[in-house]
């Protein structure tokens, strides 16, 4: 897990100084990418020490559940975000399917 750590902040640091030096490049969603990890690494390790520390003790652990709320809104991100639905451009659509009505229509008999 440190080797994890240690790679994704090497990761973050080449992509900021790269971001610094070059300007603006695809380096940015990577920085972005490396942070997320590293973060999720950070709140694994956090909470395999706060695991460690309840098996640790002879009575039970009373605010290890205050604390592992407080590790996961510190450090998880959402997984899966609310989706705010994009609204059609077009609430009204055409009553005519059809993208190209015949000029000149004949009856039907």
């Amino acid at each position: 897990m440190l080797l994890l750590a240690v790679l994704d902040f090497l990761f973050v640091s080449h992509a900021y100084h790269s971001i610094l030096t070059r300007g603006a490049s695809v380096q940015l969603v990577f920085g972005f990418e490396y942070a997320v990890l590293l973060t999720m690494v950070l709140s694994v390790a956090m909470k395999y020490a706060l695991h460690c520390v309840d098996l640790h003790t002879d009575t039970p652990w009373d605010s290890k559940a205050v604390c592992m709320l407080y590790t996961e809104l510190i450090t998880v991100p959402d997984p899966n975000p609310d989706v705010i639905p994009i609204p059609d451009s077009n609430p009204d659509p055409d009553p005519n399917p059809n993208p190209h009505p015949d000029p000149n229509p004949q009856p039907r008999s």
